[in-house]
């Protein structure tokens, strides 16, 4: 994520390489992962629709005419090739995959974002790109509104509106179509919590400098992280988000999520340069690539070549791989990012966007 000036905010890297970290230790405790270790970690999903709402807001304010297709270029190459590779996996291996559902209408759907229910489970063929589905949707909203008001900041405006309709028409009247169900979700005011973010962030450049270091900003960059923290460890497990059918995620997952986000914001002057900063950064940078890539990792080893040891392990062994499956699974998505997303991003914003080099950090905005 670049600011203003071109730099990197490293805060937001580094809370999205926890965020995504945070996943893998939940699918990895998860039924299908099978390492047997407290469920938790589902809300790092949250964490990332809070900074996506808080990039969305940058890219559409500074890049508005390529807003649509900055997005696609940076979030569709490679997740097509992972939901190919997902259902070679499937028709390979169904009996290892067995949550899966191949057919041409799904793939179909899984491509174009469009939410579907599959026998077992919602799709789509890649489970993680659930999320996408959201994405999408939001990135085409925005869009849609920046090109009806032909201006950033009301366009922006418009967007949050309709979206706030939508998740209250999910509370007073939520549809009987799966479709419009999906979409009536409280996760969009996470993102749109993000675009307000983006906002007071923007403000905050013109507080002294003075003010925004020292103990004062310390304190409360700590008291929100340690607050969020705790709602986000207290929260109920992700399965268990809807109260007497009413959809509470953002109040039990989003609004810590905000908390994490601002607090690692106020935190981006104090970051030391150093070798963990720098590698953190750059686990960020690929976290959009261990969102995605991370379950054949986890398939590979919990359904493949550990099964039989963490089927009758003990606690060590399990926690031992359990470390072992995130590294290959960070390694992985470093080596992901580098060698095929990189490349791939490089060449479509070359051809499409055709930019002048000054403007290429503009455009290089992560999920």
């Amino acid at each position: 994520m670049s600011s203003a000036s071109g730099g990197t905010i490293r805060s937001i890297q580094i809370l999205r390489a926890m965020a995504a970290t945070a996943v893998v230790y939940f699918h990895c405790n998860s039924p299908h992962g099978g390492f047997g270790f407290p469920q938790t970690g589902a809300w790092g999903v949250d964490i990332f629709f809070v900074i996506s709402g808080f990039i969305i807001a940058g890219t559409a304010l500074r890049r508005r005419e390529n807003f649509l297709r900055i997005r696609v270029i940076r979030v569709v190459p490679i997740y097509l090739v992972a939901t190919f590779l997902m259902t070679s996996v499937v028709l390979a291996l169904p009996d290892r995959v067995n949550s899966a559902e191949v057919s041409p209408a799904g793939l179909l759907k899984s491509a174009l974002f469009i939410p579907y229910e599959m026998a077992t489970r919602p799709g789509p063929i890649l489970e993680a790109g659930w999320t996408l589905n959201y994405e999408m949707f939001f990135y085409v909203m925005v869009a849609l509104a920046l090109l009806a008001t032909r201006n950033a900041r009301r366009g922006l405006a418009l967007a949050a509106a309709l979206l706030c309709l939508l998740v209250l028409s999910g509370w007073f009247a939520p549809s009987e179509w799966y479709l419009v169900r999906f979409y009536q979700s409280s996760l969009f005011l996470e993102f749109l919590s993000g675009v307000l973010l983006w906002v007071i962030y923007e403000r905050s450049r013109e507080i002294p400098a003075r003010f925004m270091v020292g103990r004062m900003a310390s304190a409360v960059a700590g008291g929100f992280l340690i607050a969020g923290g705790i709602g986000l460890l207290l929260a109920v497990d992700a399965g268990a988000v809807f109260a007497g059918g009413t959809d509470v995620r953002f109040l039990q997952y989003g609004l810590p999520a905000v908390l994490v986000v601002a607090g690692g914001l106020l935190t981006e002057s104090a970051l030391p340069a150093g070798r963990w900063t720098t590698l953190l950064v750059e686990l960020g940078d690929a976290s959009y690539a261990l969102y995605l890539f991370h379950p054949f990792v986890i398939l590979f080893l919990s359904r493949i070549v550990f099964e039989g040891a963490l089927a009758g392990g003990g606690p060590w062994l399990r926690l031992a791989l359990l470390i072992l499956a995130t590294a290959l699974a960070l390694t992985a998505s470093v080596v992901v990012n580098r060698y095929i997303d990189g490349p791939i991003q490089r060449r479509l914003r070359g051809r499409v966007l055709r930019v002048k080099s000054s403007e290429k950090a503009l455009v290089r905005p992560q999920v």
